[in-house]
């Protein structure tokens, strides 16, 4: 009987392990096929153009980051501006189009979704960064196996991750938004490349199975000169 439960306990040991390593083989894999780590590590800033669809209306627009961890997405509707950025101090927004004319400091979960955003690719030195992974298996989602890898930011947000089993590209991502106040799937396609580096240009967000928002990458420029007054809250 003890050799049976030895047995049985390093059985587990073994799969365990085996887990964890397919975690780490998955990740390097699909970093490898995004342009690899050196290449992401030496980025300093970036500039994406975008078009973003949300209740039928089109959006042209522009995010910005660096490494700084600072970051602004800013875009154009009927001669108006809609922001939403973070300078490495403050989280602000302004949206006339849902009665914020003016540049307001955000505060509670709405500020800390903003600035948990990563310039890098989460998967990019995850370890060094804190983040652990935890693979789950196979999974389907919208009629596709997957490779399904849950990742955990040092904060303790748990984003699940859904991986092509050929590819290994990431194909969607779900998580827990504090501003739509329920879990959000968004699914990703459509890889280029630009400079040194692969990201995905249609980006398709839904909830409940319901698309609420459809966002096109058109180019990205990379290591641009980006100035403080390109992210700061007016005023500071």
């Amino acid at each position: 009987m003890k050799k049976i439960f030895g047995t049985f306990l390093l059985m587990i040991l073994a799969v365990s392990l085996v887990q964890a390593q397919t975690a780490d083989e998955i990740a390097k894999k699909y970093v490898e096929a995004i342009g690899g780590s050196a290449n992401w590590q030496a980025l300093k800033s970036r500039k994406m153009d975008i078009t973003m669809m949300t209740s039928g209306i089109e959006l042209a627009g522009v995010i910005y980051g660096d490494a700084k961890g600072r970051q602004k997405m800013e875009l154009s509707f009927q001669g108006m501006k809609i922001i939403q950025a973070y300078d490495g101090e403050t989280a602000w927004a302004q949206s006339p189009p849902q009665g914020m004319p003016q540049p307001t400091k955000l505060t509670g979960a709405q500020a800390d979704e903003i600035k948990d955003g990563e310039f890098l690719n989460e998967f990019v030195n995850y370890k060094a960064r804190g983040m652990k992974l935890d693979m789950i298996g196979e999974e389907d989602l919208a009629g596709k196996s997957y490779y399904r890898i849950d990742l955990t930011t040092p904060k303790g947000k748990v984003t699940k991750y859904y991986f092509d089993k050929e590819t290994y590209m990431v194909a969607a991502s779900k998580e827990n938004s504090a501003s739509v106040g329920q879990e959000v799937t968004s699914f990703v396609s459509d890889y280029k490349e630009f400079g040194s580096i692969k990201v995905p240009t249609k980006i398709s967000v839904k909830v409940g199975g319901v698309e609420i928002q459809a966002l096109k990458v058109n180019n990205v420029e990379l290591n641009i000169p980006l100035t403080d007054d390109v992210f700061a809250f007016p005023g500071n």
